[in-house]
């Protein structure tokens, strides 16, 4: 993954850019040595990660590795887009998930409550206005409102994410069977969907051609 989003991106550019794949790589190496963790200790920590990032101060520490595990920001030729630090805590509360699912397959109503859970604090966060918001608001009733950060992803926007995330799988999970989800259409955005890493190194190209 590494490789080829330095293959991809660096040769257009001029210049190496750490973002989503590079990312990516980095968890999934971490997560090859964290995944045999009991998920006792791994929920806890990705939620601590997730919630408490923001706290984090890697001003001291030295270029590039301060923009690779918080700080994103482009200096000179190097570009850093997607952080490890919270998204390793994403990837693992993934990970929890997914293994929670094999243990218990028929997880709708896990899903929808997880997804109520992630609105509530969604709510709580966004409303109070403090920690948690990298961008302030005046009104509810604004589009400053639904302004969050995702680089590095602040709590509003990890929290209505997941809220929307853990809906859809509810959906999807509870129709799996439905006709909708067996005709042309949806097998098609099916088999788009399973192979998102050759769509994703193409658009480079279409778009650089564009």
């Amino acid at each position: 993954l590494i490789a080829a989003e330095a293959l991809t991106l660096m040769l257009p550019s001029g210049g190496y850019r750490f973002e989503v794949l590079s990312c990516l790589g980095v968890s999934m190496i971490l997560l090859a040595l964290l995944r045999r963790w009991p998920s006792l200790v791994l929920l806890p920590l990705a939620l601590a990660i997730l919630g408490l990032h923001m706290l984090l101060d890697t001003s001291s520490l030295p270029f590039p590795l301060a923009q690779i595990l918080h700080d994103p920001r482009p200096v000179g030729s190097f570009h850093a887009l997607y952080p490890v630090i919270p998204w390793i805590g994403l990837m693992l509360l993934g990970f929890v998930c997914g293994r929670d699912f094999q243990s218990h397959p028929r997880a709708t109503s896990r899903w929808v409550l997880a997804a109520i859970a992630c609105l509530a604090a969604f709510l709580t966060v966004r409303l109070s206005g403090q920690y948690g918001n990298a961008y302030p608001y005046e009104r509810i009733a604004s589009y400053e409102f639904f302004i969050w950060a995702k680089y590095p992803p602040d709590l509003a926007w990890l929290t209505w994410s997941l809220a929307m995330i853990f809906l859809v799988l509810a959906i999807l999970h509870h129709y799996q069977e439905s006709r909708a989800l067996s005709s042309l259409p949806a097998r098609f955005v099916a088999t788009f969907g399973r192979v998102p890493f050759f769509f994703y190194l193409l658009h480079f190209y279409a778009l650089g051609a564009v």
